[in-house]
C-alpha cells in the first residue's frame, strides 16, 4: 500500500470511529461498560484476525472496519470502569494514579511491540 492510500484508509477510520463513539457511550451507559468492553474486545480481535487477508479485499477492509469500530467501544468506557470500580471513586487522587499507571503500563507494552515488529520487517532485499 502507498502512503496516500493508508492515508486514505486512516482517513475514513477516523471518521467511523466519529461516528460510533456517540451510540457507544449510550449502550455502556444502558448495557454496563463491562459488556462493552468485551464486546469491543472481540470485535477489536475478530478485526485483528480479518484484516490479515489479502490488501484491498472485501474481508481486509471489514477486519479495517471491525477494528474502528471497536475502539471507541474502549474510549471512555475503561477509565468509567475504572472510577466507579474504586473503593472510594470520589477520591480523584487515587483515581488519576492509578489512571497513570494504567497508561504507562499500555504505553509501554506499546513500545516494545512496536520495537518488536519493526526488528522483524525485512529491509531492502534481505
Amino acid at each position: 500500500m502507498s502512503l496516500g492510500q493508508i492515508g486514505l484508509l486512516d482517513a475514513v477510520g477516523f471518521v467511523a470511529m466519529a461516528l460510533v463513539d456517540v451510540p457507544t457511550g449510550a449502550l455502556a451507559d444502558k448495557f454496563g461498560r463491562k459488556y462493552l468492553l468485551a464486546a469491543g474486545a472481540f470485535l477489536y480481535a475478530l478485526g485483528m484476525i480479518v484484516i490479515t487477508s489479502r490488501v484491498f479485499s472485501v474481508w481486509f477492509f471489514l477486519g479495517f472496519a471491525l477494528w474502528n469500530i471497536s475502539d471507541p467501544m474502549f474510549n471512555g468506557a475503561n477509565t468509567a470502569l475504572l472510577y466507579e470500580s474504586l473503593d472510594e471513586p470520589h477520591e480523584a487522587e487515587s483515581f488519576q494514579k492509578i489512571l497513570g499507571r494504567a497508561n504507562i503500563v499500555m504505553q509501554a507494552s506499546q513500545l516494545v511491540a512496536s520495537v518488536g515488529g519493526v526488528a522483524r520487517i525485512p529491509v531492502g532485499n534481505a
